[in-house]
């Protein structure tokens, strides 16, 4: 799950680096938990070497 909070993280600082506006109600939609396509005895493959960067700590514009 942190992988996906990375990822998350460093999608909507793209979109903020691009201008693009960013809504409470575009953020409500998010999140890093899987919540479609699990498989319920499918493969889950872990590589512990593939690590995310670090999270570019800064506070998104979000308007209100």
């Amino acid at each position: 799950m942190l992988h996906n909070v990375a990822d998350l993280t460093t999608a909507l600082n793209q979109l903020t680096r691009e201008k693009e506006t960013v809504t409470p109600e575009f953020v409500r939609h998010l999140s890093p938990y899987v919540t479609k396509h699990i498989k319920r005895f499918g493969l889950y493959v872990l590589d512990l070497d593939d690590l995310p960067k670090p999270i570019e700590s800064k506070k998104f514009n979000v308007v209100c």
